[in-house]
């Protein structure tokens, strides 16, 4: 399609911009099309050059190789993960820590935002056990406060952080340190 401009259209705004609209309409056409025999055109040199055969069974093979390598990182990260955050805990123990962890949740000002870490169930003398571990959360201003201790006996009244007990030390050596 052309277009030309005559001693009207060339004084009429409106009209130089419906040319204007239709010359990169009939660009983005031209750029499309040119696009797409390109496209046939690379497909046509591979298949041709590999064999529509042996492209399939090479992309399905590499395919089938980033997925298993996919795989074997994820499962990496999983057991790592767990070797992190694990207690070796008895299912008591295990209850006990998820007992303190929602308590001490429910002192935090972010509680979604918490991360746990070395939390570990220590049987004080008495036979009585003690949740001990350190917490992390945002705090008003949105960032990471950075970690603090807590002790916890798994329910809200017996559960204390670090930021909230002014002679934590002495709590925290007499039951958590061994």
């Amino acid at each position: 399609m052309t277009f030309e401009l005559t001693p009207e259209s060339e004084k009429d705004p409106k009209a130089l911009a419906a040319i204007a609209k239709a010359k990169a309409a009939e660009q983005r056409a031209n750029n499309r099309l040119g696009y797409a025999v390109l496209l046939v055109g690379a497909v046509v040199l591979v298949g041709v050059g590999l064999g529509v055969k042996s492209c399939i069974s090479s992309v399905g093979r590499s395919w089938s190789e980033h997925s298993e390598r996919y795989d074997a990182e994820k499962a990496e990260r999983v057991r790592q993960e767990i070797a992190r955050n694990s207690f070796h805990a008895e299912p008591s123990d295990t209850l006990m820590i998820s007992s303190a962890r929602s308590a001490v949740i429910r002192k935090l000002l972010d509680d979604r935002s918490a991360r746990f870490r070395d939390v570990v169930v220590i049987t004080q003398e008495s036979g009585s056990k003690a949740v001990c571990g350190q917490v992390n959360s945002k705090n008003r201003l949105g960032g990471y406060s950075g970690y603090q201790h807590f002790i916890s006996a798994g329910s809200d009244e017996h559960t204390w952080l670090e930021e909230q007990v002014p002679d934590f030390a002495n709590a925290w050596n007499r039951l958590c340190t061994s």
